[in-house]
């Protein structure tokens, strides 16, 4: 499951267009799941970009994410497919003609921006850092900070769109300052997606490594 977590381990969703208003924590944090508990799917269209901490070097990467609930994930970049029904992981590498086939699990410390998009994690502290007020609409910034002082990730960044209660862009700091950004460019909810894209079809002649056990 870490191997598809750790890229995706990807989507991402009342107030009108008059005054705006300062908002609470609990009132954001509710707002957020009572939208997130409409969706039943997404297709998000998203654009990611690394900042490695200990060269400097910075990548960026398109990318398009499937969901369904409970727990089917598909990722699409152009260098990796990341595909889970909820009880299989494929992390398919056309580069090197291979495919990694591992058992899903849950974890509470894996660098999921789906978790975060999807469902706030409720093993965070969270904080409002800066709230962005414009004419059309209000984005909120949120800080979150794990309380498992032994979390890979130290921090995380969430800019929430007040007037659609979207969240627009996550920004995660890891312990080896290595800062990976995901915004959203395009989001479809409950649309129809294909039960079939959440079980990965191998392409013939691809080396094939199952680390299930």
């Amino acid at each position: 499951m870490n191997l598809i977590m750790k890229y995706i381990v990807i989507s991402f969703i009342l107030c009108a267009f008059g005054e705006t208003k300062d908002y609470t924590i609990k009132e954001i944090i509710d707002n957020l799941h009572h939208k997130y508990d409409l969706i039943q799917n997404a297709i998000v269209e998203f654009d990611k970009e690394v900042n490695l901490g200990f060269s400097g070097i910075k990548q960026s990467f398109k990318g398009k994410l499937f969901m369904k609930k409970p727990s089917y994930y598909r990722i699409e970049f152009e260098d990796q497919i990341l595909v889970t029904d909820g009880v299989t992981v494929w992390a398919y590498s056309p580069i090197n003609n291979q495919v990694i086939i591992d058992r899903y699990k849950e974890s509470n410390n894996m660098i999921s921006p789906v978790k975060f998009m999807i469902d706030l994690p409720k093993n965070y502290y969270i904080s409002i850092i800066e709230s962005d007020k414009k004419k059309e609409s209000e984005t909120v910034q949120l800080k979150l900070v794990p309380k498992d002082d032994r979390s890979f990730i130290k921090s995380v960044k969430l800019f929430v769109e007040t007037n659609k209660w979207l969240i627009r862009k996550i920004d995660i700091l890891d312990v080896n300052d290595t800062e990976t950004i995901y915004t959203v460019k395009n989001l479809n909810t409950n649309t129809d997606i294909s039960q079939d894209i959440f079980v990965f079809k191998i392409p013939e002649g691809t080396e094939v490594v199952d680390i299930r056990k």
